[in-house]
Order: C-alpha cells, then sequence, then structure tokens
C-alpha cells in the first residue's frame, strides 16, 4: 500500500472519530499513530490497515523516486521484511542495531545502508530496549535503475553493485559530505519548487554513482558489528531455510536448549522460531514471483510442503494472494503503479 493512500485512510478515520491529531507522514509515524490510539476499540476497528507485516506491504508512490524523513521509537513494531525497491537510510542521529540478510550492521549516525530489493532486513532488539533514531529514507524503483543504466550507457554499474547490500561508515571521513544528497533531496520533495523532480533525480543519480564508488574505493569503511550469539544462528537459516527445520534441530545444532532459541527469537527479533523462517521463505519467494516463476514450483522450493499451505502464508502476512503479488509487480514495471 503506498504511503499516500495510509496518510488519506488516517485521514478519514481522525475526521470520522473527530480526532485533532497531527496526521502522520511516514511508516514510523504511521506505525506510533497506531500505538498512540489502540486503546479505543472503535478506531482500532478501523486501522486494519496497519495489521500484518506493516512495512512488508509499503508500495512506492511514484515510479521512481521516494524520500522521507522518519524519527522516533524503533519499537517492536518492525519484524524482517523486504522491499521491491532499493531502500537506501541515511542516520542523522542516534544509533540501532539491524540485521540485513544475514549479517548484522550496528549503525550510527552518518552511516549509509544499501538495501537491494528482495532483502530481508529488520532491527535487532537487546534488553527489550526501545532504540531512537533519526534517519532520511531514500527508495529507489527498479524502473529509474533501468532509465539510469540505459539512458547513460553506466556499464560500470554492474548486477552485483546492485545486488549486493552493504554499510558504509561516513562519519569523521571523506564520506562525511555525502549526507549533502540525502538533505538535498529531502528538501527538494519537500519544497517542490519549479524543476524539483529533475534535480531529484539528478541527485539521486549522483549518489548512487558515489555510493558505487565508495564501496570500491574505500572498503575499510564497510564495519560490521562484533559477533554475536545470534548470529551463527541467523546464518544457519539462511542457508537452510528452504529445507525441513525444526525448533529442536537448530537447538541441537548449536548446543542450546529450545527454550534459550526461541526467547533469543522472540526477545531480539520480536517474532517466534518458526514465523522468522516462514517470513524468509516468503522474502524468497516474492523475488520468485518478480522473476517469473511458476507458482507451484516456488512453493517447494521456498521450503513449503504444497502450494495451499504457501498460499494461506503468503496471504497471511501480506495480505494479497502470491498471483494478486505478481500482478502488482508488473504494473510497478511499466509505472502503471506510480
Amino acid at each position: 500500500m503506498k504511503l499516500s493512500v495510509i496518510q488519506n485512510k488516517i485521514e478519514e478515520i481522525l475526521n470520522k472519530h473527530h480526532l485533532t491529531i497531527e496526521l502522520p507522514k511516514s511508516p514510523q509515524k504511521m506505525q506510533e499513530f497506531s500505538s498512540l490510539i489502540d486503546s479505543q476499540d472503535e478506531i482500532v476497528k478501523d486501522l486494519n490497515l496497519f495489521s500484518g507485516n506493516f512495512y512488508q506491504e509499503l508500495e512506492m508512490d511514484s515510479p521512481y523516486i521516494n524520500t522521507h524523513f522518519d524519527s522516533g521509537l524503533l519499537a517492536g513494531n518492525v519484524q524482517l521484511h523486504s522491499h521491491s525497491f532499493y531502500e537506501i537510510l541515511y542516520c542523522t542521529d542516534g544509533t540501532v542495531q539491524y540485521l540485513v540478510s544475514d549479517r548484522r550492521y550496528h549503525i550510527q549516525k552518518g552511516d549509509i545502508v544499501f538495501i537491494p530489493p528482495g532483502v530481508s532486513h529488520c532491527p535487532i532488539f537487546y534488553d527489550d530496549m526501545k532504540m531512537k533514531y533519526s534517519r532520511i529514507v531514500l527508495w529507489v524503483s527498479n524502473l529509474y535503475i533501468k532509465t539510469l543504466t540505459d539512458q547513460w550507457n553506466l556499464a560500470e554499474i554492474s548486477s552485483d553493485l546492485l545486488s549486493t547490500a552493504f554499510l558504509l561508515r561516513t562519519d569523521g571521513t571523506r564520506l562525511a559530505d555525502l549526507g549533502r544528497y540525502f538533505t538535498r533531496g529531502l528538501y527538494e520533495t519537500d519544497k517542490k519548487e519549479p524543476f524539483w523532480a529533475t534535480i531529484l533525480y539528478a541527485n539521486t543519480g549522483a549518489l548512487l554513482s558515489e555510493l558505487f564508488r565508495a564501496t570500491t574505493l574505500y572498503k575499510d569503511n564497510l564495519p560490521t558489528a562484533r559477533k554475536d550469539s545470534l548470529d551463527p544462528i541467523i546464518s544457519f537459516i539462511e542457508y537452510h531455510f528452504k529445507e525441513k527445520l525444526s525448533l529442536e534441530a537448530v537447538a541441537k545444532e548449536f548446543h542450546i536448549s529450545i527454550s534459550t532459541l526461541g526467547k533469543l527469537f522472540k526477545d531480539r527479533l520480536n517474532t517466534g522460531f518458526y514465523h522468522f523462517i516462514t517470513q524468509r521463505r516468503l522474502i524468497y519467494a516474492k523475488k520468485q514471483i518478480e522473476l517469473g516463476s511458476a507458482m507451484e514450483e516456488i512453493a517447494v522450493t521456498c521450503g513449503f510442503s504444497d502450494y495451499s499451505s504457501f498460499y494461506r502464508a503468503f496471504k497471511k502476512e501480506y495480505g494479497i494472494s502470491p498471483r494478486e503479488y505478481k500482478t502488482l509487480i508488473e504494473n510497478q514495471g511499466d509505472g502503471s503503479a506510480g
């Protein structure tokens, strides 16, 4: 669902219930809005748009580029998800730990995180804490990337560069001025002065070029977090999620108790062990749908027993069927979704 559509629905709910709450303008603020009024039963019934994996269901408003500023408490309502577009985060303040695919990053002020389409990601929590951090979020569509590479003949932007997630540390380095691209994009989007879209598209192209250059020249600025007990377990699941996995078998593999393993997922990732595996399988399934694989084949290769099980899990997690998702992606590919 597009952010603009969600905003319109929220505005309708506010008017219906005669509420004077500031209209939220970003995904995080929308979930804070939902939490703010979740004690009022009538309103909760109207807020079914927040059910399921909210972040997983987000779509771009523009067929090319969206950007917004997000700030607030990152509580346990953000689960493992992926997008059909590129997501680039620029941390302006605070700190947070993030799982991107099977790698864990400690994100701090000045860090830039590049997340390609179909790559699973979510925050990791420690000691039931709520993390507050501010970031500028940039969404870039596959259509924009294709237009950029085709029209500019940018052979240097390889498929490896576009498909690899990374964290770039800029604070206190020669890369510190990369933040200006994010603030400029945000300014153009907010002000919408003459030729703002042209400047936004050119600014984003320059930013992407700078990021890809930096990953090539400054590999020392690509840090990872210190090892954690969760890391090898996530890596194990990443390599085996297509297979039959049980809580007992994975606990035995890492010489820990079943209760310890279950608690680790609940505390750090805000979800159960089996739900996490289902989410990972579905993220892989989405990618296969985008590639045009047959639905029945996808169900089996992703680790589901049959298509019916796959269909039910997909519908429950995302609110649409696998075939509806295929139609949605096809519309985005030709620009008709914007």
